[in-house]
């Protein structure tokens, strides 16, 4: 194989690796395999019981029958909803399922109603969104977090993070007119250039659609104000391996290397170190 085709394949697989590392609220049993089965462009638009049913083929049919029974026990009258959702993260969460888990927390949050929980669940989904943008699953995960998002700006309509964060929705969940995501989170970034959300955001929107020099731009800015922002580190450190800027590629995934979490953050940032070649 060409090693210029090759390269950017490696460092994009391991760049995808490391920053659902950083990112996943629920590591699966086998990220490098999830990953490699998801990040190959599927068929969107899943609904949520299409997703069940995909998980009910691979499971033990007891395991089946205890959660069929605690989704119909939602539709009992004067069901305690909050307790069977609590139930159902649970099981998802310890079975390192992702869709389902997310589903039962973002019920969970809109029972709640606060601000707080709407964000953090939409947030951890939009992580996700992120990561694994243009997969099967984007356009679930994109309205998942459209719903939360936009219950929380009810909530709080001046919190420019979740203007940001709906914005991000349109943009990477395989939305017919991304254009209408991206007016909102640049709406942001123009009254606000120190927004390092909207910021990045715009970032990742620019290096998805090629434009390597804008999505330079976008990271340093953000770096210029967190100097330690993982995720813009790692998205630079790939475009400048893409570019072959091998020495600046180099110089900023070693940046990372402190920030990592664990020892296996770390052996995946050396992989991606050692892999670049002059």
């Amino acid at each position: 194989m060409n090693n210029k085709i090759f390269f950017p394949i490696l460092i994009t697989g391991i760049l995808t690796f490391v920053l659902y590392q950083f990112t996943s609220i629920v590591p699966p049993a086998s990220v490098k395999a999830k990953l490699a089965a998801e990040a190959k462009p599927k068929p969107a638009n899943l609904n949520f019981d299409t997703i069940l049913g995909e998980l009910y083929a691979k499971m033990k049919p007891a395991d089946i029958n205890n959660v069929k029974q605690l989704y119909l026990n939602l539709d009992a009258p004067n069901a305690n909803k909050a307790s069977i959702y609590k139930q159902l993260s649970s099981f998802w969460l310890g079975a390192n399922v992702y869709e389902p888990y997310v589903a039962a927390e973002s019920k969970l949050a809109q029972l709640d109603s606060s601000e707080k929980n709407l964000t953090f669940v939409a947030q951890s989904v939009l992580e996700r969104l992120l990561v694994l943008n243009n997969t099967k699953y984007s356009s679930w995960l994109a309205l998942e977090a459209q719903t939360l998002f936009k219950k929380a700006l009810a909530a709080n309509p001046n919190n420019d993070s979740s203007k940001v964060g709906l914005g991000a929705t349109y943009m990477f969940g395989n939305n017919e007119n991304p254009m209408e995501g991206i007016l909102k989170v640049k709406a942001v970034a123009d009254a606000d250039s120190t927004n390092i959300f909207a910021q990045y955001i715009l970032g990742v929107g620019n290096s998805i659609n090629g434009m390597t020099d804008k999505a330079i731009d976008r990271f340093n800015k953000v770096l210029q104000i967190d100097p330690k922002h993982v995720n813009a580190l790692l998205r630079l450190g790939s475009i400048y391996a893409d570019k072959g800027d091998v020495k600046t590629a180099k110089e900023t995934y070693k940046k990372l290397l402190p920030l990592a979490a664990n020892k296996e953050q770390v052996a995946e940032l050396e992989k991606i170190i050692s892999s670049l070649k002059n």
